[in-house]
């Protein structure tokens, strides 16, 4: 089966971004992107593809020699002896080159983040994002969720403390059920919807997390283990890959959900939600993710961002959908739609999901593509969304549904069946 090669399918990206270079290189810039960098690269394509024509003439010369040499005089010999060996040399010269600047092409092309998509907004920083609608009435109730939860023994800060260190958490038995059964129901919730449950490692390789744009990008925000190997900072990572290096002969929607363990360092979040359940080291989450034919991508992507709709409407809290500006969207995503929970202790939305398409960002990565009717192959689409963070949707259930008269937290209605109760 022929498949690209990592450097095929980064060739593929150069030359589609030198079509259309103009184009292309103000909607990277808008996302923060440097110009300098993308000007590196085009050149080290550029000087590659030079240095290939040399050697191919250089290389087509030397033959024409040794042909010659069978036929030639002594005087005419030695001639040629030095004008081959001159050609050796300058034939291991652009060799050389060729490694040294293909290596740094590739490189660099690891860097580049995803060309965003025409409908996204331009705007440098979190700020700028634009506002979709709200629901439900956000209103400033209770106290945080930090305070509740460590009165109502659902989860002790120390206790992580104690155990790994600052932004662990231990979860205590009614933390723990809540976990549990969060995570039952959110992922039958999905599976109802046509995605397949999958249960994947939560160590991967390398060369695993530079499929899906986790490395080298956000290096700084991974836990390694081992030798290559890191521990998932989502399971966006296992799902997406379930399908690397494929040629797919079925034009059908691929459509996988798993719950996780993530790990992250939150390296660049000094100072930000340090409390609590927000923002901590490891932390649960419901996955889906979509690996699709390119015709059918504007749909399918409506739907995962409906996917993510339906399972906050059922938990009844206000929450709101907010269009990613270009300053403000993740390396590998070309658009993406937040999704922020009400939490109404500290009176703020926090993301509780993200939906984002990639288009072929990771699929040209991974070596993914679709077999068309004429034997040609595009590249796959790639989609994912978290359906949900469960940490920071307990923290909403907290600070939300506690009731101060009974000082206990009331279970969203549609959880009840799984608790056989109404009160945490």
């Amino acid at each position: 089966m022929h498949m690209l090669s990592p450097k095929a399918a980064q060739m593929n990206n150069i030359k589609k971004y030198i079509d259309n270079e103009e184009n292309t290189k103000k909607r990277l810039e808008d996302r923060g992107c440097s110009s300098l960098l993308l000007d590196d690269w085009k050149n080290l394509y550029l000087n590659i593809n030079k240095a290939k024509r040399e050697l191919e003439m250089h290389q087509h010369d030397a033959k024409k020699i040794s042909e010659k040499f069978k036929e030639a005089g002594v005087v005419e010999r030695s001639v040629l002896s030095l004008k081959s060996k001159s050609l050796k040399e300058k034939v291991e010269i652009l060799k050389r080159t060729l490694k040294t600047e293909t290596a740094e092409f590739e490189k660099k092309a690891l860097l580049i983040p995803n060309v965003p998509r025409g409908t996204v907004p331009y705007g440098e920083k979190e700020d700028n994002n634009v506002i979709i609608w709200e629901k439900g009435k956000a209103v400033k109730k209770n106290s945080p969720h930090w305070m509740l939860m460590e009165d109502l023994e659902i989860a002790s800060e120390k206790g992580g403390v104690s155990l790994s260190g600052t932004r662990f958490i231990q979860y205590l038995p009614k933390g723990a059920e809540l976990v549990r059964k969060l995570t039952d129901y959110l992922l039958e919730f999905q599976i109802k919807r046509g995605y397949k449950e999958v249960s994947l490692p939560f160590i991967v390789n390398k060369k695993t997390m530079i499929n899906t744009g986790q490395l080298p990008n956000l290096a700084q925000d991974m836990y390694g283990v081992g030798t290559n190997q890191y521990l998932i900072p989502t399971g966006e990572v296992t799902l997406t890959n379930l399908h690397a290096e494929e040629l797919l002969k079925k034009k059908t929607t691929l459509k996988y959900v798993t719950q996780s363990a993530c790990f992250r360092r939150e390296s660049g979040a000094a100072g930000r939600d340090n409390r609590g359940l927000v923002r901590i080291h490891q932390f649960n989450k419901v996955e889906i993710v979509k690996i699709c034919h390119f015709s059918q991508k504007e749909k399918e992507f409506k739907d995962l961002q409906t996917s993510v709709e339906k399972v906050l409407d059922s938990l009844e809290i206000p929450y709101r959908k907010v269009h990613l500006c270009t300053g403000d969207l993740g390396f590998t995503s070309a658009e993406t739609f937040d999704y922020e929970i009400w939490n109404s202790g500290v009176a703020k939305y926090r993301e509780i999901s993200s939906a984002s398409i990639m288009e072929d960002f990771q699929s040209n990565r991974m070596k993914t593509r679709f077999l068309e009717n004429d034997n040609s192959k595009t590249a796959a689409i790639t989609m994912n969304a978290s359906a949900l963070a469960i940490s920071r949707l307990i923290a909403a259930i907290i600070e939300n549904n506690y009731d101060e008269e009974l000082q206990k937290v009331k279970i969203p209605s549609v959880l009840v069946p799984y608790f056989k109760r109404e009160y945490l």
